[in-house]
This record gives structure tokens, C-alpha cells and sequence, in this order.
């Protein structure tokens, strides 16, 4: 099972391309498209979600993560505003709503923060 710090889930589209290459230097991270999700997720092992928007599907994929990696909080990524979707998710657990990609800097600021507050947070792994 491979360590990662991030896992991005997402189709592989502009927004994906967007953010591994804003994140490939700064992040360890593994990339996984929704298709693949239930087969591949049992062999990663990471500390924090970012769930790219895939129409139609992204509360099913939300509960099925929160699901499969108990206490791992999720990040959601979108091209524009949707309010209703960003109530949607934050209900069901998200812990936050980026518009990609006028906030891209705040995107990388908020998970160094909370990949920062994870790492000494010891009991977390305990699992």
C-alpha cells in the first residue's frame, strides 16, 4: 500500500491537469479517476482527499470515500460556483469548496495547512 499525502480523485480533464501539475512539486500525491476508485482505493493510504467535480456523481463518490477512509477529510474542487452542490457536499461532510482556478493559491495554501495539522496529529493513524 502506497503513502501518499494526497489523493486526487478526479477524470482526467483540464482541471486535473490544472492541478497535478500546480501540485506535482509541492505535494506528495496519486492521482485516481473516478472509474477506478472502488478497485484502486484500497491501495493508497492518504491523509487527505481533493475530489475533483464529475457531473453527476460527486455526492455518491463523496459517501463512498468517507465510507472506505474513515476520519480522512475531503477537499472538493469545481470549475464555477454552484451554491446548492457546496451545500450538498458541505452536509455530507466535505470540509471545503474551491472554485478552480481563481482559487488556486488558496487551494495549495489550505492543504499545506491541514497536511501540516494531520502530520502531528499522531492518534489519527491509529486505525
Amino acid at each position: 500500500m502506497k503513502q501518499s499525502q494526497l489523493l486526487i480523485v478526479g477524470q482526467k480533464n483540464e482541471l486535473y491537469t490544472l492541478l497535478t501539475q500546480q501540485f506535482g512539486q509541492e505535494f506528495d500525491f496519486i492521482g485516481l479517476e473516478p472509474i477506478h476508485l472502488r478497485s484502486e482505493l484500497k491501495n493508497t493510504n492518504p491523509a487527505l482527499v481533493l475530489l475533483l467535480h464529475n457531473p453527476g456523481t460527486d455526492l455518491e463518490t463523496l459517501a463512498y470515500l468517507q465510507q472506505e477512509l474513515d476520519d480522512v477529510p475531503v477537499v472538493f474542487a469545481h470549475e464555477s460556483h454552484d451554491f446548492q452542490l457546496f451545500r450538498d457536499l458541505v452536509r455530507a461532510g466535505a470540509i471545503d469548496y474551491f472554485v478552480i482556478p481563481e482559487d488556486l493559491n488558496g487551494l495549495a495554501n489550505q492543504i499545506s495547512i491541514m497536511l501540516a495539522r494531520l502530520q502531528t496529529a499522531p492518534e489519527k493513524r491509529s486505525s
